[in-house]
């Protein structure tokens, strides 16, 4: 393990909490360069200088004066940490940098019984300079844009390109004078001086300020001044292989009048009401032709509108359908409401005991030594769920007895010994980065997976700080630097970056700091990461952070909806699931490609129940009738081994459809469960969906709409609507 030094963030950020959900449309300087421009890695493992420790509220806190944040877990992470580009994924653009050379392609869609693949390959065109191109860096980016600069082995500039997630467009800027287009899977095409390659129907237009000369299957430009020339790529797409001339050369011709106007940013604000959520997409330009606009595209996600079309493309994730537009384009969708805790309707005498005597259990099958976050974090969440059941039932002393068992656990992680090598967390003062010890493999030192473990300490003390005041007051400053490591909304933030995971394009998070992969970033569990920002919203509603409040409401509810179309495939969508693939749901999205696989294990209760964990009163998103009965038809045979990792998982998310004809309470006593389980969850889950009398599920755009009602008492409705 990589120790960035002996310092520890005990309680360290007070932060001015001024939501800044629209900002200056300026792309921005990656920080951490020299003065002629160059980006230096980042060193990851410098000790913060200016160190100071003081009391806080009785807690030793360490104050630090960081250079400011740099951005990880982009779909581009991988120029800025090592300096290469193994594989980008914009759609519905994909690019690499192979053998010095920048490779730009579509993908065309594969599939497999367990993998849906649309990784870049072989198949692609290819940029040429004049010297082999050694190393990637990012010269500036945007919510949905990132210049890289492509350099040689001098360490000067060949090229920049400028990619835009959703863009039709690739934007290269000649820094020598010679570059060339080049392909042996794409044909050239420059019949009547239009320039395209061409793969079945995929198209690349090519517009440049500069007439090039044509070589068979290369383009060979001349630039100069080189200051002043452009060249743009644009794709476009042909309804068939034989489609018409006149049909090629108007989308050509439509694409051509959008190609000088060359996208310098594209930046997201966003808002969520109690009936949607909104994301707005604002483009500035550098215009140098005559139209105004550009060409974008929808993934499903974002399709919920009605909109003229002008034409489509399949992809990893469905049908991406494009769009013109001036300078701003508003996506719509249906908020997805949170429910802050399980209501059971009436609760017998023998329920009652039940749950005690399971909560005993539960304390004595607790196992404290877990030195790494996300197996530390995950038993206290098992701990805050336990209290708030104890609370409940109005169980005082035993309520106390789990408080101050919880109570220690977060004083042993917001607080470090001298020598101590684990359960504690330090500040990289390089980055811009919480990071918690141990990592145990986990890769939190190169911040991954820091949404899913954070979540769970976050969550966990929301749960605390209802019953215990004096607990936030506490490590109120703790908690809030765990919230901002991963929900920062400040875009002026001199300590972490604007939303660390979250992509505002594809609308969900990524877990990978670094995205070195030649499938580019990828996200396993989508239920941890929608429990983080279910987390952060009980937190900031606990000390009463409006700001944040709102905007972990919009997170949540855009991770919930991409969550059931990608990874849960709520829609039963073709194409996205084609039928060669043979499994209901994907486990590992990638950009480049989908998985029915997890990191840690084969074992299909893995696979499956890594989508549904943890459960708690945010998990309810997960209720569909048809999509839990479309799941169990399929899964039912492996109910009976409760043995495999994460069974007990399963049997709660098909509790919801089958109740006590699944999970009983001798079950609940005797079975293996996870080291984060609680039994007495299980029970009180149990109870809930017993508790259901009626179910009603109106099916309305595709999106269901459900309401959950308790047998004994129609007045005191527990509801999950989708209005």
């Amino acid at each position: 393990m990589k120790n960035i030094g002996k310092v520890v963030l005990l309680a360290a950020i007070s932060f001015l909490m001024l939501v800044i959900l629209t900002s200056a449309l300026l792309p921005q300087k990656l920080n951490h360069s020299t003065t002629s421009g160059s980006q230096q890695r980042p060193n990851r493992f410098v000790k913060p200088a200016n160190i100071q420790t003081s009391e806080h509220n009785g807690v030793k806190a360490l104050f630090f004066d960081p250079t400011g944040p740099v951005p990880t877990n982009r779909i581009w992470s991988a120029a800025t940490f090592t300096g290469t580009l193994p594989g980008l994924y914009l759609y519905p653009f994909a690019a690499k940098l192979e053998n010095g050379r920048l490779k730009i392609d579509v993908p065309t869609v594969g599939v497999s019984e367990k993998v849906i693949t649309n990784q870049i390959g072989g198949e692609s065109i290819e940029i040429i300079a004049d010297k082999k191109i050694e190393s990637v860096f990012v010269h500036d980016y945007s919510d949905l844009t990132v210049t890289l600069r492509f350099v040689d082995d001098t360490g000067s500039d060949q090229y920049w390109a400028r990619f835009i997630q959703g863009s039709a467009y690739v934007f290269l800027y000649p820094k020598q004078s010679n570059l060339s287009i080049t392909s042996t899977s794409y044909m050239l095409s420059d019949k009547q001086e239009m320039l395209y390659f061409h793969r079945n129907t995929t198209n690349i237009g090519i517009y440049s300020s500069v007439t090039p000369s044509i070589n068979k299957q290369t383009l060979d430009f001349k630039f100069n001044p080189i200051n002043q020339e452009h060249l743009t790529l644009g794709f476009f797409a042909s309804e068939n292989v034989d489609a018409p001339e006149t049909l090629i050369r108007k989308q050509w011709e439509l694409v051509k009048n959008y190609s000088g106007n060359i996208i310098t940013s594209v930046n997201a604000s966003f808002t969520s009401n109690v009936l949607e959520s909104i994301t707005n997409y604002d483009f500035t330009f550098e215009n140098l032709g005559q139209a105004t606009g550009t060409i974008f595209g929808l993934l499903p996600h974002q399709q919920s509108s009605s909109r003229n079309f002008i034409y489509k493309l399949p992809t990893l994730k469905g049908i991406q359908q494009f769009i013109e537009l001036k300078t701003q384009v508003s996506i719509r969708n249906k908020r997805i409401p949170i429910q802050s805790e399980l209501l059971i309707n009436k609760l017998s005498a023998s329920d009652r005991q039940v749950l005690l005597s399971l909560l005993e259990q539960d304390l004595k099958e607790t196992i404290l030594i877990q030195p790494s976050v996300y197996f530390g974090g995950i038993v206290m969440l098992k701990l805050a769920k336990m209290l708030d059941i104890a609370q409940n039932i109005g169980a005082l002393e035993l309520s106390t007895r789990i408080s101050d068992v919880l109570q220690a656990e977060f004083a042993d992680w917001a607080n470090w010994d001298e020598g101590e090598t684990g359960k504690y967390f330090s500040y990289d003062k390089s980055v811009g980065s919480l990071i918690g010890y141990e990592t145990s493999g986990f890769g939190g030192e190169v911040y991954n997976d820091h949404h899913f473990h954070y979540g769970y300490f976050i969550l966990s003390a929301a749960i605390l700080g209802k019953y215990n005041p004096d607990f936030v007051v506490k490590y109120k400053d703790f908690i809030n630097a765990l919230a901002d490591d991963i929900a920062t909304f400040d875009r002026k933030s001199a300590h972490f970056p604007y939303l660390r995971n979250f992509d505002l394009y594809n609308g969900h998070s990524w877990a990978n700091g670094f995205a070195d992969s030649a499938d580019g970033n990828n996200q396993e569990s989508s239920s941890e990461a929608i429990n983080a920002w279910y987390g952060v919203n009980l937190w900031a509603k606990l000390t009463n952070n409006l700001e944040l409040a709102k905007v972990s409401d919009y997170l949540y509810s855009t991770e919930v909806a991409t969550a059931r179309i990608y990874w849960l495939n709520w829609d039963n969508n073709k194409q996205i699931f084609p039928e060669a693939y043979s499994k209901n749901k994907a486990s590992l999205v990638w950009g480049g490609k989908t998985e029915y696989n997890t990191w840690f294990s084969s074992q299909t209760s893995a696979i499956e129940g890594i989508q549904y964990l943890p459960f708690t009163a945010g998990s309810l998103y997960l209720f569909n009738p048809d999509i839990l009965a479309r799941d169990y038809n399929s899964y039912k045979v492996n109910l009976g081994n409760t043995s495999s990792a994460l069974s007990d998982m399963n049997l709660l998310y098909y509790t919801m459809l089958k109740g006590s004809d699944l999970l009983q309470l001798e079950k609940i006593r005797s079975l293996k469960v996870d080291v984060s389980q609680s039994r007495a969850f299980m029970y009180q889950w149990l109870l809930f969906w017993n508790d259901v009398d009626k179910i009603k599920v109106i099916d309305k755009d595709s999106e269901p709409i459900y309401s959950i009602t308790p047998k004994a008492s129609k007045t005191k409705a527990i509801k999950a609507s989708r209005r």
